[in-house]
Order: structure tokens, then sequence, then C-alpha cells
């Protein structure tokens, strides 16, 4: 997805040098504001990238933008879906079938991982890095993707804390785009994998086109065993809303084996007829979509909503990878330099 927006990245580098207002002009109450704090600040103190004593000397963080946007905050995370889709006790098969795991060594490790992350490593004792071009080893914070290295199972954590889940132009220029585009703050997205992958498989379970064909990994949540929750606190246009996000959690999906060589241009195509069968739920990137190792299905392994993501009201227009490029570029643009007050406005409060 970062491809479609580089032609912006100038704008949106430049983000907050837009904002800037005069001292002698009143508040814009319709301008969204976030205020965010935890829950337990004592146990936030044992992040070792944490532990300086001026981050604390502020209980609330605040952010405010012109980007920022209810629906992702208010409707990315849903407490009781969370805990019907959580890792199940007892143990899981393989998803190739030989062999199975306890879910209790598999919340070890991941507890593990965490601790380990905590005080600043970036190499892990039970886990491959496979991306962390999203996450901040300096205030330790944003995406992991990591593999456990005995078990076929694929780790996506996502970290904030109270002052960084405030700076979404800390991680990477994909976050960037992600929040100018949609308002989404990146520790959201990964809360809708699940939620998003159900949508798909209802939409496409009558579909004879990908009956057989297209697969998808099997996901659930996690949380570490000791974490506390982000107090998030959104105000504009004399509305106030209050919810509580874990500052970490987990999804742990199946680890899809496949061959080195990929016939690309063929899932190229695939790629944009699911999205467009969908409605643009989900991101048609090159490499999004694989082909099984032994099973030769197709495999969707990315399934966060990618609508929320863009900042998308409805589907797109898109047919090609090339159209859907420009209109990404195009909503961009718009969003950044072309959209009235009353649409903002009516943008950032729609849930």
């Amino acid at each position: 997805m970062t491809q479609a927006f580089l032609v912006f990245y100038i704008l949106i580098s430049q983000a907050f040098s837009m904002e800037g207002r005069n001292i002698c002009r009143p508040v814009d109450r319709c301008v969204p504001v976030i205020t965010v704090s935890s829950t337990d600040p004592e146990f936030e103190k044992s992040w070792i990238a944490l532990n300086k004593s001026f981050l604390y000397e502020k209980k609330e963080h605040r952010l405010k933008s012109n980007f920022l946007r209810l629906r992702p905050i208010k409707k990315g995370f849903d407490q009781q879906f969370f805990d019907e889709k959580y890792l199940t006790k007892g143990f899981i098969k393989f998803r190739d079938k030989t062999g199975k795991v306890s879910t209790r060594i598999l919340s070890k490790l991941a507890n593990e991982l965490v601790e380990e992350i905590k005080v600043g490593q970036q190499k892990f004792t039970h886990f491959d890095i496979l991306k962390d071009k999203d996450f901040n080893y300096k205030t330790l914070s944003g995406l992991i993707v990591a593999k456990f290295k005995n078990y076929p199972f694929v780790i996506k954590i996502s970290i904030e804390h109270p002052h960084t889940m405030i700076q979404p132009f800390s991680k990477s220029f994909e976050t960037d785009c992600i929040f100018v585009l949609g308002g989404n703050l990146r520790h959201l997205s990964n809360f809708t994998r699940i939620a998003n992958l159900e949508r798909i498989k209802s939409i496409l379970k009558d579909n004879p086109f990908f009956a057989n064909s297209l697969d998808f990994p099997r996901k659930w949540y996690w949380r570490p065993d000791r974490c506390h929750d982000l107090k998030v606190v959104w105000s504009c246009n004399d509305t106030t809303e209050e919810m509580f996000l874990p500052s970490v959690y987990a999804t742990i999906s199946d680890f899809i084996k496949t061959d080195k060589i990929q016939p690309q241009q063929e899932l190229n195509k695939i790629a944009m007829k699911v999205a467009m069968d969908t409605g643009f739920l989900i991101d048609p990137h090159a490499g999004n979509f694989v082909i099984e190792q032994g099973t030769n299905k197709v495999i969707l392994l990315d399934t966060e909503d990618f609508r929320m993501i863009a900042g998308l009201e409805q589907s797109m227009k898109a047919k090609k990878y090339f159209g859907w490029y420009i209109e990404l570029a195009g909503n961009c643009f718009y969003n950044y330099c072309m959209r009235t007050k009353q649409e903002r406005i009516e943008q950032c409060t729609l849930i």
C-alpha cells in the first residue's frame, strides 16, 4: 500500500506544520482531541525506555488533529468479540496436521517475548522477526510481526503507551499514511483483523470462484498476563467519548508455508477480484495473497479492515492496480488539502 502514497511524502511529513494557528484566535472545538492515560502508571514504568521521570510529569497525554476519526477508536476494539475470539485453552493442531501444541505453551512464549521487548532487546529467544518496520525501538511502541521458532504460528503484537499513542508520525511512512487517510492510529488496526476476516468469509462463502480455491489462516486474540489498559478520552464539537484499550495485545495465526517462487501476476489478478467482490474490505497489495505449499490453495494473509484504514465509507471504483493506486492517492490528497470544514467534522465524528 505504501507505493500509492510516495508522491505525497512531503505533504504528510509536514502534517503538523499545516495545523498552526494564531494564538489570538479562539479555540476551534470542532478539531478532534484525544487524551490518553494509563490505568496503571506504576506498571507502565517497568518498560526500560520509559523509566525517565520526565515522561511521567504529565499523567495525561493529548493529541489534537484534524485527521483523527472516532470510528477506528470506538469500533476498532470490541471487548466482547475480543473475549470470544481469544486464544482457546487446550491444544491447537498445526495447519498441516503434523502435530499439535498446548496454547499454554504459546502463551508462555508470547509473554516472554513481551518481557524481552520491555528491556529493549531486538533479537528474541523464541521468535524470528518477519516485520518490524512499523516498530520504534527507541520508544518501544508499534507493531512487530514474528514467527514462533518451534511452532508454525505467527504473532502480530501491538504495543502503545500513553505518550506514544499520541505520536502517530513516530513509526513508519505506512503508519503516517494510515493516520492521514483514515484518522486511524496503528495500534487500532490490529484489532480489526479477526472481525474483518469473519465478514470476508461471510461475503465469499457462496462465491463459486473462491469456494474451493481460497482459504485463510486461523486467528486468535491474545494479551500478556501482566498488562494495563489505555484510557482514551475523545472530545470534539462539545461531545465526549471514553474508551479503554489494551496497551499490549496480539493476534496469533497459522504460519503459511509457501514455495519461494510465486505466480505473482496471477495472484495480483486474484487479489483485485477478491478486493472488488468484498467491497475493498481487504488490501490487495502484492504479497498479501500467496499459494500454500502442499494444498496449492490461494491464502489471504492480511485481513485488516482496509476501508477503515483508508478512511473509506464505501467501496472503491478501481478495477486494476494502477487505478487503485491513483484512487488512493487522490483520496489522500483530497483529505489533506481539499476537504471543507463541514466534511471534516462529519468524517471525524462518523461512527
